[in-house]
């Protein structure tokens, strides 16, 4: 597993009262995990990923895991009121890459626990349903076995400029709070 870097804890009564807050249930695995780590930083990481639609990704890098407590807008309750109304129902955000792209877990009776990628750039104006996403695996557990390290210097940009930017006109409200 990668290197993760947070000195902020979460203790299990927190995690409970987040819990309460959102009505739903989280996994154990990802409970674990929020004990040991609270969400944090990973050294420079990628993940991969399936195709099974033409404007799928192969890859991300990972930016940072949500946590309780956690500053630079990485608190987990802050995301998920946050990203409420744009992620599908019974699911919360869990954390983000570096396009600001955003990585979700169901907590529907369906498809509990299983992961997928919400992918700001293919959003639609409505709320996200689960079958319009990217789907990454089936468990939490699984999802941090796919994390690799990864050394950007590694990464050839020459030539590579941003020609435009499209901002999702809902999501661009939300940012703005209007």
């Amino acid at each position: 597993m990668i290197n993760i870097n947070n000195k902020v804890r979460a203790d299990r009564s927190t995690i409970d009262q987040f819990q309460n807050q959102i009505r739903l249930r989280l996994p154990a695995d990802y409970i674990a995990f929020l004990e040991q780590f609270n969400g944090g930083y990973p050294e420079p990481s990628i993940f991969h990923m399936k195709i099974y639609h033409p404007l799928d990704m192969e890859s991300t890098i990972m930016k940072s895991f949500f946590g309780f407590g956690l500053e630079n807008g990485d608190d987990l309750m802050e995301k998920y009121r946050f990203y409420k109304k744009l992620l599908p129902a019974d699911s919360i955000p869990i954390c983000s890459t570096e396009g600001g792209n955003i990585v979700l877990m169901s907590l529907s009776i369906e498809n509990y626990g299983e992961i997928y990628i919400w992918d700001h750039e293919r959003a639609h104006r409505h709320r996200a349903v689960l079958r319009d996403l990217q789907y990454i695996t089936d468990s939490f557990t699984d999802f941090l076995k796919r994390i690799m390290p990864y050394d950007l210097s590694d990464v050839p940009t020459k030539g590579y400029e941003v020609e435009s930017l499209w901002i999702h006109p809902d999501f661009y409200k939300i940012m703005n709070n209007d």
